[in-house]
């Protein structure tokens, strides 16, 4: 469950930046740690393989994936 609840938390976290980000027109650094999220994200996605389903883990892939390219979107 602590997995799921970190997995949750973060991921709300890039949907706030996205969200705050098209609202105010900030800068997504003004919105969303991406430095602290990369150190965080090994260590989560390393607890998600070892206790998360396969559905879940396939949708946080989607999810990771959906963001970078937004991400990079933004940053073009």
């Amino acid at each position: 469950m602590d997995t799921y609840v970190e997995l949750l938390k973060s991921r709300r976290a890039m949907g706030f930046a996205r969200r705050d980000f098209l609202a105010k027109r900030t800068t997504s650094s003004q919105v969303f740690d991406a430095e602290q999220e990369l150190k965080d994200l090994g260590p989560l996605r390393a607890q998600l393989s070892m206790f998360g389903s396969t559905a879940v883990q396939a949708l946080d892939d989607l999810a990771l994936t959906g963001f970078t390219v937004w991400m990079k979107a933004v940053s073009d």
